[in-house]
């Protein structure tokens, strides 16, 4: 059996370290020190990073999410884009004549005046006039849409029931208003080509070839911009009074 020995006491332990043992190197609980000025210019960095992080974010989203706009419209945040497949050679309730197709077209841009905040005002390109209506300061507006759709409308009454109230000047400029209209939304859907089944006779006006517009189209939904229209509608018969000219009365 191995002999007991007893652990060395302090002062006979010190022995092991040798008598150069104060040569050692000497270990301590120190950290590096920053400056205070370092500490806060990197936080304040970090907070600069976060915020432009969170611009770039909402940026992104704003360009390519549902709104397309790169002029302000107070409508944008009503866009939202859909699947739509055109009326079969435009036959629709509104390619018609008489009190029913009437009642349609009105339906569709009666509610075309809008009233806007001084704040949605301001964001315009072109700044609203200043109004009161019923003693309330206030902004007004019409969707470019709507002033398209009466275009359209006018041309129907000329051509289907001989309406002969909107003079000359008044169509042109609407063709042209139109013609803008439709390069500016520039829509892209491919129509589907089928061979003219009337091409060989006399009166063939068509070509060979015919091309159908009853193929699905990408859309703004329309009900949402009519939605957004019928809760800023200005009252019916509402009396608008220029802010800067009293004498100017409008009724709206």
């Amino acid at each position: 059996m191995d002999e007991y020995r007893a652990l060395p006491d302090d002062e006979q332990s010190e022995s092991f370290l040798g008598e150069n043992h104060e040569d050692l190197p000497q270990f301590t609980d120190r950290r590096p020190f920053l400056p205070v000025w370092v500490t806060k210019v990197s936080l304040a960095l970090n907070v600069l990073l976060f915020v432009i992080s969170g611009i770039s974010f909402a940026f992104s989203r704003q360009t390519s999410g549902h709104s397309s706009q790169i002029v302000y419209s107070p409508a944008q945040s009503a866009v939202r884009y859909v699947s739509q497949t055109f009326a079969e050679n435009g036959l629709s309730r509104y390619a018609a004549d008489g009190p029913e197709a009437d009642a349609a077209w009105h339906d569709l841009y009666a509610h075309g005046i809008s009233v806007l905040s001084e704040e949605e005002a301001k964001q315009m390109v072109v700044r609203s006039y200043p109004w009161v209506i019923e003693g309330q300061p206030t902004y007004l507006t019409e969707l470019a849409v709507y002033h398209q759709l009466h275009c359209v409308n006018m041309f129907r009454k000329h051509l289907l029931s001989n309406d002969t109230m909107a003079d000359t000047h008044h169509l042109v400029h609407c063709i042209d208003d139109l013609r803008e209209a439709i390069q500016c939304a520039s829509d892209i859907t491919p129509l589907f080509a089928q061979p003219n089944p009337y091409a060989d006779e006399a009166d063939a006006k068509l070509g060979p070839l015919l091309f159908y517009t009853n193929t699905p189209h990408s859309c703004r939904d329309f009900e949402r911009v009519q939605e957004w229209a019928r809760e800023r509608r200005v009252p019916p018969g509402a009396i608008a009074k220029s802010a800067h000219e009293n004498d100017v009365i409008h009724e709206v």
